[in-house]
């Protein structure tokens, strides 16, 4: 166990001798929205990403005929 904290507090040191701030790229609302959809069970998800393909493909066929004519 002695190995691990001296290796633990190795990697720390050499870590923080140039810190670096975190920057968040996601919002939190982001964030939380998809630690929300996570916690959803395996149902909803397939529900969810079946009216999100359906919406696309709706999307798609809708601006296809919109460009052709």
């Amino acid at each position: 166990m002695p190995e691990l904290v001296d290796a633990i507090n190795e990697y720390i040191a050499h870590h923080n001798t140039d810190p670096k701030p975190y920057i968040w790229t996601k919002s939190a609302r982001d964030i939380l929205q998809k630690i929300i959809l996570r916690q959803q069970p395996l149902k909803f998800q397939t529900e969810w990403n079946t009216a999100l393909v359906n919406t696309t493909l709706a999307r798609a066929i809708t601006s296809s005929r919109l460009s052709v004519g």
